[in-house]
């Protein structure tokens, strides 16, 4: 009984480093910093939608490099953090990122049709 936890946070300490859940989470971030930085690619210098990354002429510009990369660096820090404390969600981050990946995705096709 003394042993049990200690192999629990063992466990849950190796599944967070190394398991396949954790990895796949790894993958997903690197996607994720990617496809965003594809994005601000093809929108720098054009009119952008968002308010919140468009300068005083509606143009995406340094301002929205820099609010994007923080907002996207902010989540995945965010996502680190809580997966030290519940590695198990691993696979929902990972699928969250993806998502997201997959919406910018769309985002930087459209930038590059128009």
């Amino acid at each position: 009984m003394l042993v049990s936890p200690s192999f629990a946070e063992d466990l849950a300490e190796r599944s967070y480093s190394g398991g396949k859940a954790r990895k796949i989470w790894k993958i997903s971030a690197a996607v994720l910093g990617a496809v965003t930085i594809a994005d601000m690619q093809s929108s720098m210098g054009r009119l952008e939608l968002n308010p919140l990354l468009r300068n005083a002429e509606g143009r995406f510009t340094t301002r929205g490099v820099s609010l994007k990369a923080a907002m996207v660096g902010g989540a995945l820090l965010g996502q680190h953090l809580l997966l030290r404390k519940h590695p198990e969600a691993s696979g929902w981050a990972a699928g969250a990122n993806l998502a997201a990946a997959a919406a910018t995705g769309a985002a930087v096709a459209r930038n590059h049709l128009r």
